[in-house]
């Protein structure tokens, strides 16, 4: 078979060094003709000149066994991926990143050790999932740009993104078999309104003075129903 000869030609000679599962999905569908699964298995193998990434497919239909359906081999070269020295553009896009997630994770914290905080849990998501604009840094170009809102063209596509949720306005993604990987950092914009409102002293609900009744939307204040009225003689 021309097509099993050709992906052997791709395997380098040679034990591999490592290997690795980076990944693995399924996906289920149900139609007029059955029910359809597909699987599919993604594994590194690392060699003394490069990297091959194994992509493994399966199928089943209706009660069928699940079965081979595809099987696809790529082989990256280690001159083919040039990696960019260490320089003070890693170590600032870093350091930059774990400090943004920290502050982010100092104000979530925060969000439930103020007392009589005001809607605490709408403040924690804000915090946790809101960062804008997000900038993402290139290990392998060490260079930044600004991914959303950005726009993206390569070839014949191109991508619009207007929002992108980072969880505490920070993330790390690897791309083993380029032999590179990206730092995502985003305005902790939800962090920031926080603090600002905060020392604007318009976070906290103000303690009961004397003379005031306790409202049913306070979910800070103490439960007065089992207490005597005073009032009544």
């Amino acid at each position: 078979d021309a097509g099993l000869a050709e992906m052997l030609s791709v395997i380098p000679d040679g034990d591999y060094e490592s290997r690795r599962a980076v990944s693995y999905n399924w996906r289920q569908s149900t139609n007029a003709n059955g029910t359809i699964r597909r699987e599919q298995y993604v594994h590194i193998y690392t060699y003394s000149s490069g990297r091959m990434t194994v992509t493994t497919n399966f199928l089943s239909r209706g009660d069928d066994p699940i079965a081979l359906n595809g099987l696809h081999v790529n082989f990256v070269a280690f001159e083919d991926t040039p990696q960019l020295p260490w320089t003070f553009a890693h170590t600032f896009a870093v350091t930059l990143a774990l400090s943004v997630g920290f502050f982010a994770l100092i104000s979530a914290i925060a969000v439930f050790r103020v007392k009589r905080l005001k809607r605490r849990i709408l403040w924690f998501v804000f915090i946790a999932l809101v960062g804008y604009p997000t900038f993402t840094f290139f290990s392998h170009t060490g260079s930044w740009i600004m991914s959303s809102p950005g726009f993206v063209s390569s070839g014949n596509s191109w991508n619009i993104s207007f929002i992108s949720v980072k969880l505490l306005s920070a993330a790390w993604m690897t791309f083993p078999l380029e032999n590179r990987w990206t730092i995502d950092v985003s305005l902790p914009l939800g962090a920031i309104l926080f603090w600002l409102q905060f020392f604007r002293d318009s976070l906290v609900r103000k303690p009961l003075q004397n003379g005031e009744t306790i409202t049913a939307s306070s979910s800070e204040a103490e439960d007065d129903s089992d207490k005597p009225d005073d009032s009544r003689h």
